[in-house]
């Protein structure tokens, strides 16, 4: 059988051409979850004239955040989908295709280092060595950004029975459908596997909302996540969150 990593790729691969819709055409829940990670992963920071690492950065959706604002920063990037890349506006200079560890970066250590969307497709080997990575090519005084699929979440439990009673069929074009484990952390859990190197400082609670109510009602669901996101307990009805890190 193909390694995780092969078969995450491939997935990508094929969605490459039509991504970048997910966030700026019509599919509105789609939108609005990949706008909302990425604006609470920039809220209150300042990237003006610093140094920034995104990994997985697929289509660019952080650099082209970054172009709006005008922020000013040092931009690298790596994926291991070549298409994604080649989907995105980030300069060819800019971009890598690999892992960080393979891409042999010129900046010695980074301001920033964002890793927004990819903790689900990384086996936990993976992610040990990417949270090393990090530790070690983040500048002192630094800061890391992490989000991850919420496993206590009823949107995580319910995609999780979906992915175990659906056919694949009808789920094949989804990450549902896919061969390799989607994988999800609790917010303890997330904390526990942070290096000593890294200091947990906050965190964000992303997507309030459900599966498949958020596909079937899309503009409802929009709604709702941003009132629940005021009302509701986070760790029940948000399926992903955000995990600020500092360098000590």
């Amino acid at each position: 059988m193909a390694s995780q990593r092969k078969l995450v790729q491939s997935f990508f691969d094929q969605l490459a051409p039509a991504y970048r819709e997910r966030y700026e055409g019509r599919r509105v829940f789609l939108k609005y979850l990949h706008l909302e990670r990425v604006d609470k992963a920039l809220q209150g920071r300042d990237l003006s004239g610093k140094t920034v690492l995104d990994i997985g950065a697929g289509t660019g959706i952080l650099y082209d955040r970054l172009q709006q604002t005008k922020a000013g920063a040092d931009y690298y990037a790596c994926d291991i989908s070549a298409p994604m890349l080649a989907q995105s506006k980030i300069p060819s200079e800019k971009r890598r295709v690999g892992t960080p560890r393979e891409c042999g970066f010129p900046v010695p250590a980074f301001d920033y280092i964002f890793l927004l969307g990819v903790t689900t497709y990384l086996s936990e080997e993976e992610f040990s060595d990417m949270l090393d990575y990090i530790a070690a090519h983040l500048a002192e005084g630094g800061a890391a950004v992490i989000s991850f699929s919420n496993r206590l979440s009823v949107d995580f439990q319910v995609r999780r029975l979906a992915a175990a009673i659906l056919p694949r069929r009808i789920l094949k074009k989804t990450v549902l459908g896919q061969a390799f484990p989607f994988k999800g952390y609790g917010l303890k859990e997330a904390k526990a596997l942070v290096p000593g190197a890294l200091r947990a400082e906050s965190c964000r609670w992303l997507n309030a909302t459900v599966f498949p109510f958020n596909r079937l009602f899309p503009r409802l669901s929009v709604a709702l996540a941003r009132l629940l996101l005021r009302f509701s307990l986070p760790g029940l009805l948000c399926a992903d969150f955000l995990l600020f890190l500092r360098k000590q």
